[in-house]
């Protein structure tokens, strides 16, 4: 007999036990990951002089949570690669560029991709970039997320 009771004790114990977690995980709640938004403003490709073979771009980008951007892409009606790069200042006082694996970005901070710093490079242009016509870019990000625009080409900053 007192077997018999210790043993039901025991099984409403444990189910005692069970019943008190599932309430738990029924009020847990799971969110999905934030999604970044991203805005880009002031995009301008340079000119480019009719035997160029390469043009840039610049703009400034922003994004709602903090991210990287890590890559760059057009058409291959317009350009056969596209890369990030950032301008250097070579040992020897010459300005020089290199492509760049990632920029960090700060969250709801402006990134700027200007002249004499990071921008987008177009390489093996298919034509030259005429004043007046636009080029759409696509920027991608470390997130996964992208975003496309059209920078008007100009001799200058808008």
């Amino acid at each position: 007999n007192r077997a018999r009771q210790s043993n039901r004790s025991s099984r409403r114990a444990r189910t005692s036990r069970c019943s008190d977690a599932r309430p738990q995980a029924r009020h847990q709640r799971w969110s999905a990951p934030e999604t970044a938004t991203y805005t880009v403003d002031s995009a301008w490709a340079r000119v480019s002089p009719m035997e160029a073979t390469m043009g840039a771009v610049y703009l400034n980008v922003a994004s709602t949570l903090d991210d990287a951007l890590v890559g760059a892409s057009v058409s291959t009606e317009i350009a056969a690669m596209t890369q990030v790069h950032e301008t250097l200042m070579n040992a020897d006082g010459t300005m020089g560029m290199q492509e760049i694996a990632s920029v960090p970005m700060t969250a709801n901070t402006p990134l700027a991709l200007a002249p004499g710093g990071y921008h987008v490079m177009l390489l093996d242009l298919i034509a030259p970039l005429e004043i007046g016509t636009t080029v759409s870019v696509t920027l991608t990000f470390a997130s996964g997320g992208t975003t496309t625009f059209d920078a008007i080409v100009s001799e200058e900053a808008p």
